[in-house]
This record gives structure tokens, C-alpha cells and sequence, in this order.
């Protein structure tokens, strides 16, 4: 199965970049991913501590960023492509 479509998970927003794109992915169920025309195994990097640590990472970035350039607050379309195991 192919499906292409915004995602996120419940009681998150729903994904606006590679990053936040990752850490949803390695944190579900979602097997196969293509982002920036690269397949990802996801089921290689479902563990809870790699999403923690993204988590923070991504999470600091974003506190940075905001401090640097407050004014800059966009949203970026993202196509993404999320494939199940047969």
C-alpha cells in the first residue's frame, strides 16, 4: 500500500519538516517511509530513546531559531510518502 498524505500523530501537530517528518515515523508503526527520495526502513530506528533524543534536539533547534529570527515563523509543505509492509 502507497499512501501520500499529511500526518501526524494523535495530539501532535502535524509534521512541517524532515526532522519532525522522523521522529514521527520512528516513533509509530509506519514501516516503510520515502522522504527527500530516500527510503527509510523505519523499523531499523523504532526506539524510544533515538526519538527522545531527536525529540530534544529538534526541540532546542526550534527554541534557537525562534530567539534568532522571531519573525520568521513559516510553515513548509512537506510531501511525504508512508508504504506498509505486504
Amino acid at each position: 500500500m502507497l499512501l501520500s498524505t499529511s500526518f501526524n500523530v494523535n495530539r501532535e501537530p502535524i509534521v512541517e519538516t524532515p526532522e519532525d517528518t522522523l521522529i514521527c515515523a520512528f516513533g509509530t508503526s509506519i514501516d516503510y517511509l520515502v522522504i527527500e527520495m530516500r527510503l527509510v526502513d523505519c523499523e531499523l530506528y523504532r526506539r524510544f530513546e533515538l526519538v527522545t533524543q531527536m525529540t530534544k534536539e529538534r526541540n532546542e533547534k526550534m527554541v534557537d531559531e525562534d530567539e534568532a529570527h522571531p519573525e520568521s515563523n513559516a510553515v513548509i509543505s512537506l510531501d511525504v510518502f508512508m508504504l506498509g509492509r505486504p
